[in-house]
């Protein structure tokens, strides 16, 4: 059997190498990872292709970033369009409800509150001129402000 005093001199020998071994790879990690044909000329191919690598990426990124100007320009165009249609009058729709001893000059007025005619007066006449003013009938209707007066005067003066 080995005495205490070889293990201990295998122990240092194997701990002096693995020493010598890291202080080589952290001063010369290349000698570790040596290049299969060893020239520097493989070195120099990689070099190169990479190149031409990140020199592809970087016209296909100009490329891209043409495009989005591009695109941009568009939906900035596609917006500026859009206004137009915003600007047009808003639809309202409201619910009106004509209660017991209300006059047509209540629901003109509620209806010019709610967006659904332009005028009050106009709508007041509107009744008048066809002779319903007192034919109102009471209930909840569904109005917008896209409905002629005729169609909201037939609306509330029909059961």
């Amino acid at each position: 059997m080995a005495s205490k005093h070889t293990f201990r001199g295998i122990a240092a020998g194997l701990f002096l190498c693995g020493s010598l071994l890291a202080a080589i790879y952290y001063v010369q990690p290349e000698t570790f990872f040596a290049i299969s044909n060893g020239s520097d000329e493989a070195i120099e191919d990689d070099n190169s292709a990479t190149q031409e690598i990140v020199e592809e990426i970087k016209r296909e990124n100009e490329e891209l970033h043409i495009q989005i100007e591009e695109l941009k320009a568009v939906v900035d165009n596609e917006v500026n369009e859009d206004e137009s249609v915003i600007e047009a009058d808003p639809l309202y729709i409201s619910i009106l409800s004509i209660e017991q001893g209300m006059t047509s000059k209540d629901i003109s007025h509620k209806l010019e509150t709610l967006n659904i005619v332009q005028s009050a007066q106009e709508f007041e006449a509107a009744l008048s001129d066809r002779g319903v003013a007192q034919q109102l009938q009471i209930g909840d209707y569904t109005l917008d402000s896209t409905m002629t007066l005729d169609e909201i005067i037939d609306l509330i003066t029909s059961q």
